[in-house]
């Protein structure tokens, strides 16, 4: 359980940042992601959430689509713009 916590932490810890730097500085920062793409309805905290599982957990794009109710392409899409964002 303890370590279930950290790894909330973590989370809620790096969401923050990715808002904070939208906040801050429109201008400086700005999610570009992928193929020109922007995410429907897939809030910031279920991309990096969705992120992580793929880097964590090595799912496969076909599961992750329908464990967040979005396409394949669209996991696709969020693990490599926020790869290259945390990068």
């Amino acid at each position: 359980m303890a370590n279930f916590v950290a790894d909330e932490d973590v989370h809620h810890i790096i969401v923050r940042c990715f808002r904070n730097f939208g906040e801050l500085s429109e201008k400086k920062f700005k999610l570009v992601y992928y193929s020109s793409w922007t995410p429907g309805s897939i809030e910031i905290e279920d991309q990096l959430l969705l992120t992580l599982m793929k880097l964590t957990m090595n799912c496969k794009d076909a599961d992750l689509a329908v464990r967040f109710n979005v396409s394949e392409t669209t996991v696709s899409n969020i693990v490599n713009t926020l790869i290259s964002a945390l990068y």
